[in-house]
């Protein structure tokens, strides 16, 4: 019997409906899918949503500001294998309002809003999620910086001038005020927020905001500038995001030069890119902004005002018109401003046990993390004060032979005045000319960096002498996050005020011919601003490296 075969004819007409068969339904079988995956996100959203509702229903404590991708199993026990990131914020109406980029299987879409409105989209359509129902974010549209983070306990203050006692006097606010803090460019607008900590006694500490910002320097780049001060221009930053929308130039921040950041010298010198701060990485973790302490640090013991050497049983306070605290060595004042976590003087939980490798303790639900200031957060208060959001002018030197906080003399190199605060040549931090030693020429400043005490910070010099950096050995066992350190002078870190703002490793060559010189072998440790009897040495601009970083009388430092 012959077997019939199929033509040409039929194959060609078999593939042709296969075709349209296949045309029909991979778009669709791939809509199915992708509404699938996309559903499938949009319950993931309101899953947080949800456990957010109930972990505070257990503790009503809880602050939504701590939660992001790294913590979000440890705090609602919720993977977040498949985030890029995290941020969660309230509606007009207070519903919890996220905002979640994915990753691995949700790669390329946003989801976003309150529990009942979640809106899966392509990252690409991102302004899905910047509409009018968000009203607390990261970034203030309004004041083009971003919004202050408070830490459980912190409290907003304003200040008003009392016309009757010509004082400044704060007044305690809230988050939502318009008048909380303005980074302007004229002084009626310079007012960096300002909050303070309290306990049961009263205020502990006074904080001041340092948003996140890129920067360039377009004139004196590296040189002393015969007596004056080169220029900076900040550009603040939109979150983490330091290219303000790709509106700006940048290059990342490197300690050296080498292949990827071999024309950093130039573009800075020239003022056509910006630099992203390093103040503003934390570790692992870019953060939108830190708190510095407004003054130098004092004790909770007037008597113990010099250290000792104590590291337990004694708590600092960051308060004015108080003789700060110094006398002790520079890991010892380490361990101090760490220990601030397991105190109840500031409002906040109370960190316990022993420290992780991350720099956390083993009971750590506080949501803070209070060190030591170093070199690259008092660069970064440095920088936005000589720009035009800050004072921009030289900062008035603190004069006080007692060391008392806050104060302020009659110009930025008149120092060493034994009277204050009984003398008509100095003036404390809220009368009408104490400003002038603030950072931004209004009471909103911080103050003390110029003048005062000399003030450590955790920056070293690592190969100098084993016997000299013991001195520090609780820096030097730390995690990195809390901590700088050098090769030499010549190593183009940036950001820090050392290299970028002086012609030289020793000498009176920084800006405002502040003076300038690096740790050596012998003494390894920093300290920054100068002494109340400085003169023209002291200032924002001075470093120094003459310190073995033993137990001093005229050292003290300051904490962030």
């Amino acid at each position: 019997m012959k077997k019939k075969a199929f033509t040409l004819v039929e194959l060609l007409a078999v593939i042709v409906i296969l075709a349209i068969v296949l045309a029909i339904a991979v778009p669709s079988i791939t809509g199915i899918i992708n509404k699938v995956t996309r559903d499938a996100f949009e319950i993931d959203a309101k899953n947080v949503i949800k456990a957010i509702n109930y972990k505070i229903l257990q503790d009503g404590t809880f602050e939504t500001s701590s939660l992001n991708v790294g913590n979000l199993g440890e705090k609602l026990n919720i993977s977040s294998n498949n985030y890029e990131s995290l941020n969660v914020s309230k509606d007009s109406n207070n519903n919890f309002y996220v905002y979640i980029e994915g990753k691995n299987k949700w790669n390329g879409l946003v989801a976003c809003g309150t529990y009942t409105d979640i809106v899966v989209e392509e990252v690409d359509n991102i302004n899905i999620c910047t509409g009018s129902i968000i009203v607390e974010s990261d970034y203030d549209e309004e004041k083009g910086v971003n919004r202050p983070k408070l830490a459980q306990g912190m409290v907003p203050i304003k200040w008003v001038w009392n016309e009757v006692n010509e004082i400044w006097e704060y007044q305690e606010t809230t988050e939502d005020d318009s008048e909380w803090y303005e980074y302007g460019e004229t002084e009626p607008t310079r007012r960096w927020a300002n909050a303070v900590s309290k306990d049961t006694s009263g205020i502990t500490a006074y904080w001041v905001w340092i948003p996140r910002y890129a920067y360039k320097i377009t004139s004196c780049w590296s040189l002393s500038c015969s007596g004056s001060a080169g220029d900076i221009e900040i550009s603040f930053s939109r979150g983490t995001d330091d290219t303000k929308d790709g509106t700006i130039d940048i290059i990342n921040t490197c300690d050296e030069v080498d292949s990827e950041c071999a024309n950093d010298s130039n573009s800075i010198t020239n003022g056509d890119k910006y630099t992203n701060h390093p103040a503003f990485t934390f570790g692992d973790q870019d953060i939108t902004g830190f708190w510095v302490g407004k003054f130098e640090v004092s004790s909770s013991e007037p008597s113990a005002s010099y250290g000792g050497g104590r590291t337990t049983g004694l708590d600092i306070k960051v308060l004015p018109g108080i003789t700060s605290w110094r006398y002790n060595t520079v890991g010892n004042m380490f361990t101090v401003s760490r220990n601030m976590e397991k105190s109840n003087l500031y409002g906040w939980d109370i960190a316990e046990g022993e420290l992780q490798t991350d720099g956390t303790f083993s009971t750590d639900n506080n949501n803070v993390d209070t060190h030591m200031m170093k070199n690259t957060e008092w660069g970064a208060v440095a920088y936005l004060s000589k720009s035009k959001y800050g004072k921009k002018s030289e900062i008035y030197i603190n004069p006080s032979s007692q060391y008392l906080t806050g104060f302020a003399g009659t110009g930025p190199s008149v120092g060493a005045e034994s009277n204050c605060p009984n003398s008509d040549s100095c003036f404390a931090y809220n009368t009408e000319n104490g400003p002038k030693a603030s950072t931004t020429g209004t009471v909103y400043g911080v103050y003390d960096m110029s003048g005062g005490a000399w003030e450590y910070t955790a920056a070293y010099l690592v190969d100098g002498s084993s016997g000299k950096l013991e001195n520090g050995s609780t820096i030097l066992s730390a995690h990195n996050k809390y901590k700088d350190n050098y090769t030499g002078y010549n190593n183009n870190k940036k950001g820090e005020a050392v290299y970028e703002t002086s012609s030289s490793s020793s000498g009176s060559n920084s800006w405002y011919s502040d003076y300038s010189h690096v740790p050596n072998f012998s003494n390894p440790w920093f300290h920054r601003g100068g002494l109340y009897s400085g003169g023209s040495d002291a200032g924002v601009f001075n470093f120094d490296g003459s310190s073995s970083g033993s137990a001093l009388y005229n050292y003290g430092c300051r904490v962030a």
